[in-house]
């Protein structure tokens, strides 16, 4: 896993194609691990700029 401070910074990895999800998923976001998985996960800001946890939600074999 690559370690940023943002999200902003983790979209500059265009090969992640870090996209934010619509409709039921509105607060999930998504990574591409390959052309057949991807991995979704939501963030959650701390008081303290320092500490962002990421809760993964799912992976999925979505690019079928």
């Amino acid at each position: 896993m690559i370690a940023t401070p943002d999200l902003q910074s983790l979209a500059k990895y265009r090969g992640l194609n870090l996209k934010k999800l619509i409709g039921d998923k509105n607060d999930t976001f998504c990574i591409r691990i390959d052309r057949q998985y991807r991995i979704e996960f939501t963030v959650q800001e701390s008081l303290e700029p320092v500490a962002t946890i990421c809760f993964i939600t799912e992976l999925s074999k979505h690019y079928k």
